[in-house]
């Protein structure tokens, strides 16, 4: 602390002759001057160290370029400002119309109130950022003392105003450390959009292959009562025993209870994604632009995708500024370790002859009993930990991108074939099927099988397909700087059990 000591005492004119007087006088004014330009270089670090402001906007305007730069989305913060209206507008519009995997992204970053939340982080990290570099304000104190006895000299008045000296010399070395955890804080909320429009997009293509998959047991449940309906007919005329009749029965109950599942797998799949977008009430009724679209005619470049996988990632940004805030604090450490209390300044002090004393004073604890080697220790396993860490991430992406690479080019192989041959032979087997029940060669039921398996073939495509975007979805994120956990990717969709299971 810096240490300032005025003692002043009522004096006696009676008590000194007149040179002792004017020394005195004299002594005090030249102890006022130095008083005068030290509380001056003090007012003016002080007022120096408060002329930092807080604009969190300045961190938010960075994630926006940064967001942009990584997905071409835009995000926006709420402040009561009038272009409030204006965005909240934007998005009423788009909800109007059916919704595109890259609409519903937009509309769940700018209308998400969990990603507003996050934002406030940014001032959070500012204001420590700008509290780093303030001083302390100084303490004040006066103290009055009367004499007990009549007769003795007055009263004595001590002012002292005291200052964190230590803390001065320190602020740079605290502001880099701040400054990081800034930097890493601004990196955190990128990191949260980014996971949220991933989220968004795999809900989004969640409600496609959810609606899809619910569309084609509907067919197969109107296939299935069309059997049932032709088989009770034939029942009532005797031309099938009971236990064929029971068989159509099952078959239809059962097709019901999956187009059931399907529906509500539907209406969840899109109270997920209606939470995403922040929307509710009327807003919850928004509708998507057609299902699952086609994989698209170029493959994505899977060239050198580990090492811009690692170039990219947020999350070992994030680590290496962890790495620089600790050894940025490892130099206050090093310092307080050894000298954690320092007092400097200047004492005046009026002896009991009238003459006056000043000179500076400092104090400080002497470091026998604690050398500071523990704490400079934690600081050097801190910094060894989080290189571990930063190494293990970069292993864990690499193998993130080789894994979903993988994925795409597996879950890309399986739609072609189902394209190229399993679509097309169920086609022209139901079509023959068609062709001989109009020459009475088969019955009705064989027909409606033939229809109920190319139908039952069509939902296993939609999930192959389904894959395919979950897992263009996943690597799309990896590389926009979002790492991955393997239990958070997406895996194969499980397909539901077609009517054609279990036989007939």
């Amino acid at each position: 602390m810096l240490f300032l000591l005025l003692r002043s005492a009522d004096e006696d004119p009676q008590s000194f002759d007149h040179d002792t007087a004017l020394r005195s006088k004299c002594r005090r004014v030249a102890t006022a001057r130095s008083s005068n330009k030290l509380i001056l270089l003090t007012t003016l670090t002080l007022l120096a160290s408060g002329c930092a402001s807080i604009n969190p906007q300045d961190g938010f305007d960075k994630v926006s370029a940064d967001v942009q730069q990584r997905i071409g989305n835009r995000v926006y913060w709420y402040t009561g400002s009038p272009e409030d209206t204006e965005v909240k507008q934007s998005v009423r519009e788009t909800l109007a119309q059916p919704l595109t995997s890259a609409s519903a992204v937009q509309v769940a970053l700018l209308n998400n109130h969990t990603l507003q939340a996050k934002y406030a982080d940014l001032g959070i990290s500012q204001a420590d950022l700008v509290q780093a570099g303030l001083l302390k304000n100084p303490a004040l104190e006066l103290t009055r003392l009367k004499p007990r006895k009549s007769g003795e000299p007055d009263d004595a008045l001590d002012v002292e105003i005291r200052f964190e000296f230590l803390d001065m010399l320190l602020i740079p070395l605290r502001k880099k450390v701040a400054a990081q955890q800034y930097e890493a804080a601004k990196r955190q909320v990128t990191v949260a959009v980014l996971d949220h429009a991933a989220s968004t997009r795999k809900a989004f293509y969640a409600v496609q292959t959810a609606q899809q998959v619910e569309n084609m047991f509907s067919e197969i449940q109107t296939s299935t009562a069309a059997a049932l309906e032709a088989a009770t007919r034939l029942r009532k005329i005797g031309n099938i025993n009971q236990g064929a009749f029971d068989n159509f029965k099952l078959q239809d109950d059962e097709v019901k209870l999956t187009l059931a599942e399907a529906q509500l797998a539907t209406r969840s799949s899109r109270e997920r994604l209606s939470q995403l977008m922040g929307v509710s009430g009327e807003q919850t009724g928004w509708t998507i632009e057609g299902g699952l679209k086609p994989i698209p005619f170029e493959a994505i470049d899977l060239s050198d995708i580990e090492q811009r996988a690692v170039d990219n990632s947020l999350d070992l940004a994030i680590l290496r500024h962890q790495v620089q805030a600790i050894a940025d604090r490892a130099g206050v450490d090093n310092v307080e370790s050894v000298i954690n209390d320092l007092e400097l300044g200047f004492a005046w002090d009026r002896e009991a002859s009238g003459e006056w004393n000043d000179g500076p004073i400092i104090e400080f604890r002497v470091p026998i009993f604690d050398l500071g080697f523990a704490r400079r220790a934690r600081v050097q396993s801190q910094i060894q930990q989080i290189k571990a860490m930063y190494t293990a991430e970069t292993i864990s992406i690499q193998g993130n991108a080789r894994l979903l690479a993988d994925r795409l080019r597996s879950s890309r192989e399986i739609v072609e074939q189902y394209i190229d041959t399993i679509l097309p032979l169920n086609r022209s087997i139901k079509d023959y099927a068609l062709l001989n029940y109009n020459a009475m060669q088969i019955d009705v039921f064989r027909l409606l099988r033939a229809h109920e398996k190319q139908v039952n073939s069509y939902q296993r495509f939609a999930n192959a397909l389904s894959n395919y975007w979950m897992a263009r979805a996943d690597l799309e994120t990896l590389l926009s700087g979002r790492s991955l956990a393997l239990a958070n990717m997406s895996g194969p969709a499980i397909g539901m059990g077609g009517a054609d299971e279990g036989g007939h």
